[in-house]
């Protein structure tokens, strides 16, 4: 086997930003044939309070997606965030229309991944204080899997950067006229089947929401152990 691939990072794994003005935010992402998986973060440049939240997700447009996961990425006091993973293995190309359903309303944007992998797992976390980050994601199937960390952060992006062996920059971009940025970043060195990542931000105390996924090149990297095979449709996940 071998490690996936990201794809077309700068022209279709990027920062999107909405068809919409207010209410509701769609999000047209251009999926290439090639892609097996898509990942979304879409963040609200507000704190998640009662007043400003995302409820969730819809997908439309492209023949056959299936929603994975509908994951609420935010905490109290934190910018609103939420994200969507989609297998779009059997699509071909197309655009994948991806509506975030608001509570309140302020600046909205969309970090998203496309790849040729599969969701092998992911976790969610945010950090308010983002002065120095470290994360680091343990797989027995290394060799055949890359690490994504993707995220929204309230700050101009010119003080976030990534770090470390192996480390690439996807990308990281402001909203128009706002200090409110996505970002992404990949991983594909391993020391002892372990993938890590470090960040960090010149202004200490600003908002970063963000997703960490491994991709494998297998559909289904742990069918030995997992008798329910590859992650599919039956293992929509939403809250």
């Amino acid at each position: 086997m071998a490690q996936p691939s990201i794809l077309d990072a700068g022209s279709k794994t990027k920062l999107y930003t909405s068809t919409d003005s207010s209410g509701n935010r769609t999000f047209d992402l251009d999926v290439p044939a090639n892609a097996n998986t898509v990942v979304i973060q879409v963040g609200l440049d507000a704190d998640a309070t009662a007043t400003n939240i995302i409820t969730g997700l819809t997908h439309t447009g492209l023949t056959g997606a299936v929603e994975l996961f509908d994951i609420d990425t935010s905490a109290d006091n934190i910018r609103a965030a939420r994200t969507g993973i989609y297998d779009v293995r059997s699509c071909g190309a197309g655009t994948l229309e991806v509506t975030a359903a608001l509570v309140g309303s302020a600046t909205c944007v969309a970090a998203v991944v496309m790849t040729d992998g599969y969701t092998e797992s992911f976790s969610t976390f945010v950090d308010r204080v983002m002065d120095r980050g470290r994360v680091n994601m343990h797989s027995g199937n290394s060799a055949n899997n890359i690490a994504v960390m993707i995220g929204t952060i309230d700050a101009d992006q010119s003080t976030f950067a990534f770090a470390g062996t192996g480390v690439t920059t996807l990308f990281k971009t402001n909203a128009s006229g706002d200090a409110f940025a996505g970002f992404a970043g990949s991983q594909a060195t391993s020391v002892n089947n372990v993938k890590t990542m470090t960040y960090s931000n010149e202004v200490a105390g600003d908002e970063l929401a963000a997703t960490l996924i491994l991709f494998s090149s297998q559909p289904n990297a742990f069918g030995d152990i997992d008798p329910r095979g590859d992650i599919i449709s039956h293992d929509i996940i939403t809250n």
